[in-house]
């Protein structure tokens, strides 16, 4: 638990170390910070911050601030009481709301006008005491209760008794000298049972028992989380594009590759050198990378999210490539990107977030003799964009397709004849689209670009 009085009302007072002649210092504080300590081996939960005040109040203020001039207020072991407003507005004490100064504080100066008081629990207070020998009390042959024991050193460290009882694994012999002071060999006794010992808001010694099954907190994956996002100490403005890439390798011919998929061992460990090969039946190597582009709702769609900061996909792409594996040349290259139906639509779709395909781009390489013939790049767009107007008037078009149905939208090509005087370049581009082109046109420009070497002589 974390104390941070920045939010609520609050108070905070000191007093002498008995709990009398308490001065209200509320006006005075610049901040007050205070937690706990993690869970260890130490089988202690105890408490340390620090409480700073300005150190040059007006002249009303009824009390110096000056530790040598005011010694008995700021001694070590003074009081520090602090409320806070609960939901109904009522001031109670913090749950860690009763400290102690740990050590007097530095004398102010103009220089450094803030007194810097170290606070603590009585656990904290009282972690100095060292004890001559073994003393809890602990006899042979005689069954000694850890509860028994620990009260043994805490009324030796001023602690008072334990509130709670830890009736598990009593003590039938004296144990060899435990390390550190009173406080420390208190909870080496309490944590060996699978306690923890703190101090509540009356300075009451109370045990808490650990879980044996603690719940998962979180999970970190290797090649997944090591990346860390902090904070910047000023205002942030939200990024109006967020865009995540992975990595991966080109295919590698191999010896003998296997009709499944393989992964390099190390692969998982080192996510900035990832290299995933997948071997196919068919023979071809196919490295797939993918990307995701991330916007605020407020600019992807600004008519039905206005200023809308949420982060929402804007488009995902992934791209699949083929090599052979005979030759390590690239045969095919395919590109699927994907985005919100508001999107590709949007008078159609206002403001729907699914995610459809938006285009996929195939790219097909021919080579004749290790040299690139003709490269072919077919589009393929949603039905919705392709024919806006639907079926009316044409009756080629598929009565039963979807505004998302993949059809062919736009197909070019470039090829190279050979020539007795070297290779001639010829470039072709077909779009489709209502009244463009029928299946029948199709037909007809794909068999007339079937390419067919022919020697000129």
């Amino acid at each position: 638990m974390t104390l941070d009085l920045t939010l609520r009302n609050y108070t905070v007072t000191i007093s002498n170390a008995d709990g009398t002649s308490s001065l209200d210092v509320t006006s005075l504080m610049l901040s007050c910070v205070a937690s706990n300590r993690q869970l260890d081996e130490s089988g202690l939960i105890d408490t340390t911050g620090n409480l700073v005040l300005t150190a040059f109040p007006n002249a009303s203020f009824p009390e110096s601030l000056n530790p040598r001039l005011n010694p008995t207020r700021w001694a070590r072991g003074a009081q520090i009481d602090i409320r806070v407003a609960n939901a109904s507005g009522t001031l109670v004490r913090h749950p860690r709301g009763r400290l102690r100064i740990l050590q007097v504080p530095r004398t102010p100066s103009p220089s450094n006008p803030i007194l810097e008081i170290p606070l603590g629990c009585m656990l904290s207070l009282q972690d100095y005491r060292q004890p001559p020998g073994e003393d809890t009390g602990i006899t042979a042959g005689t069954s000694t209760s850890r509860t028994s024991a620990i009260n043994t050193l805490a009324g030796l460290a001023g602690l008072g008794t334990l509130q709670d009882t830890i009736a598990e694994y009593p003590i039938n012999s004296p144990l060899p000298r435990l390390s550190g002071g009173y406080v420390s060999q208190m909870g080496q006794l309490a944590y060996a049972a699978g306690y923890c010992l703190w101090i509540d808001n009356q300075e009451r010694l109370k045990a808490v028992r650990l879980p044996k099954t603690p719940t998962l907190a979180f999970e970190i994956k290797l090649g997944r989380d090591e990346a860390e996002f902090l904070p910047l100490d000023v205002n942030e403005t939200p990024p109006k594009k967020i865009i995540v890439f992975s990595t991966y390798s080109k295919a590698v011919q191999t010896q003998d590759p296997p009709d499944e998929l393989v992964v390099a061992a190390d692969d998982v460990y080192e996510p900035s050198q990832t290299s995933l090969t997948k071997w196919t039946g068919m023979g071809t190597a196919t490295p797939t990378s993918n990307q995701v582009v991330e916007q605020p709702l407020g600019l992807l769609m600004p008519d039905q999210y206005p200023d809308n900061r949420g982060l929402e996909t804007a488009t995902e792409t992934t791209v699949t490539e083929d090599y052979s594996l005979s030759t390590e040349l690239l045969e095919s290259r395919t590109t699927i990107t994907k985005a919100p139906r508001g999107v590709i639509l949007p008078t159609t779709y206002p403001g729907i977030r699914t995610l459809e395909q938006s285009i996929k781009t195939i790219f097909v390489v021919d080579y004749q003799n290790g040299q690139v013939v003709r490269e072919t790049d077919y589009t393929y767009e949603p039905y919705g964009t392709v024919y806006p107007q639907g079926n009316s008037g044409n009756a080629i078009l598929d009565a039963t397709a979807s505004d998302f149905t993949e059809v062919l939208s736009e197909m070019s090509t470039t090829w190279w004849r050979e020539t007795n005087k070297g290779w001639a370049k010829t470039e072709s581009k077909r779009v489709f689209g209502t009244g463009n082109a029928s299946l029948h046109d199709l037909a007809k420009f794909s068999k007339f670009f079937c390419f067919k070497k022919k020697k000129e002589t």
